[in-house]
């Protein structure tokens, strides 16, 4: 059935928001033991407790985060390149499952960069303020990395050093690509802090959405350039 005016505008806005609700749901499930711990951390006031904490945190990480990360991301993939899949839930179900063993790899590799900025950010911040805001400026870094990661792994089709390569080329190479990622971000999250029920809801897939929107928009410009340098 179709639909024109402000019938149409109105079926437009309720497709759209059933579609990130339903993406940023079935991101949430697929990290329920993940978000179960991170909301058990907040209750404990022992440093101890939230260090041991951590330890499943890091294992489920390559397991269950990264892997629905990518999934999510390249479900809003296909609607921002006009190819979309009939059922979201089957394409985040497929994207999940064909990209699994490639996630989870990449995931392991992150999680280690991640491991290795926790403790060089809790040591150097122990030391110096200073040195501890210098590697709170790595964390961002190392952030919007992989975000740049994740982008490029569902959109392009490279091996495992060709992405890392090619994301840290991005990372450093692009400030204002670095700096809406950041707004972006920083944006949705005090949005959700601010009206705590949409995170639930909206939070990471609207994220997704418009940080690979950015990303794309990215790349198309880089592809045009290099067409009119073939071309030459």
């Amino acid at each position: 059935m179709n639909y024109s005016g402000f019938m149409g505008g109105l079926f437009s806005l309720a497709e759209w928001i059933m579609r990130f609700t339903v993406v940023n749901i079935l991101w949430i499930i697929s990290n329920l033991p993940i978000f179960i711990i991170v909301f058990v951390m907040f209750l404990t006031p022992s440093n101890l407790a939230n260090v041991i904490l951590a330890i499943p945190i890091a294992i489920l990480f390559p397991i269950l985060f990264f892997p629905s990360l990518a999934a999510a991301y390249a479900t809003v993939r296909d609607w921002i390149i006009n190819k979309e899949k009939v059922s979201l839930l089957g394409a985040f179900w497929t994207y999940g499952k064909e990209n699994y063993k490639t996630s989870f790899q990449s995931g392991l590799l992150v999680t280690g960069l991640w491991i290795i900025w926790a403790v060089d950010f809790y040591y150097f911040y122990q030391q110096n303020n200073f040195l501890g805001f210098i590697m709170l400026i790595i964390g961002v870094g190392l952030f919007v990395f992989m975000t740049n990661f994740i982008c490029l792994s569902v959109h392009y089709h490279m091996t495992k050093k060709e992405l890392f390569r090619n994301a840290f080329l991005i990372t450093v190479g692009n400030p204002l690509l670095f700096i809406s990622i950041i707004i972006i971000h920083a944006s949705v999250i005090y949005m959700s802090m601010r009206i705590w029920f949409l995170f639930p809801f909206f939070s990471l897939s609207v994220t997704a959405f418009l940080t690979f929107y950015a990303f794309y928009r990215f790349t198309l410009k880089m592809e045009a350039r290099a067409m009119k340098v073939t071309k030459r």
